[in-house]
């Protein structure tokens, strides 16, 4: 089982096993309807996620947690996020979001701890301001960055000690939408889903993996 936490996906890149919303009241809401367009932010995250791997045998969840308009969201709703993957057994998480604000790390600190020690693994876009993004930068969450000069499904392991990123990788990736073949923005937040579909992969052939042996 793997979960988007995003602005919502759209459900022509794949049927979603589950589609929730967490409100601004902190309630989970399940959408029956598709409420997203085929661009948005977690749709583009899933696609990239389906370019370097399948769905084959893969539930899909989609947990919206960020405004469609905005990409901006709660850390409250980011945690309640993080209690519904727990819930729904959800195992690979992939998060193209943080906080820069430090009066948010200790929350974070624990809810993820939380969530790691309930065996899932957690793939984190650091932010695109070049200083310290929670939840990215902690340890045992496999943090991504991009690296310019990097392009389709290339990555380098680098794990640094300073801020604990894992990987550099790709972020600029040959989508087709409408018919026309587009190469996505550079941001971290596209570099994310292609370590996330790296770990998909590994997954599907060895579901008890831990982070250790991914890394291997």
């Amino acid at each position: 089982r793997m979960a988007i936490l995003d602005d919502g996906v759209h459900p022509e890149v794949c049927t979603l096993a589950g589609n929730y919303l967490i409100d601004e009241k902190l309630h989970v809401r399940t959408l029956k309807k598709n409420t997203v367009t085929p661009y948005s932010h977690g749709t583009m995250c899933a696609r990239i996620v389906r370019l370097y791997t399948d769905f084959n045998n893969v539930d899909v969840f989609s947990i919206q947690i960020l405004e469609k308009e905005t990409w901006r969201g709660s850390i409250e709703g980011l945690l309640k996020a993080f209690e519904l993957c727990v819930s729904l057994d959800i195992r690979l998480i992939n998060l193209s979001a943080g906080t820069y604000a430090y009066e948010d790390f200790a929350r974070i600190e624990e809810a993820v701890r939380y969530l790691l020690d309930s065996d899932r693994i957690l793939v984190a876009a650091t932010g695109n301001r070049g200083t310290v993004t929670y939840p990215a930068y902690l340890p045992d969450v496999i943090g991504v960055e991009y690296r310019q000069e990097l392009i389709d499904d290339a990555y380098i392991y680098c794990q640094d000690l300073l801020t604990r990123i894992d990987f550099q990788a790709s972020s600029r990736h040959k989508i087709v939408l409408g018919g026309h073949e587009i190469d996505t923005p550079i941001s971290n937040s596209y570099a994310a889903p292609l370590i996330t579909a790296k770990i998909l992969t590994i997954l599907r052939s060895n579901q008890k993996a831990n982070k250790n042996e991914i890394l291997r």
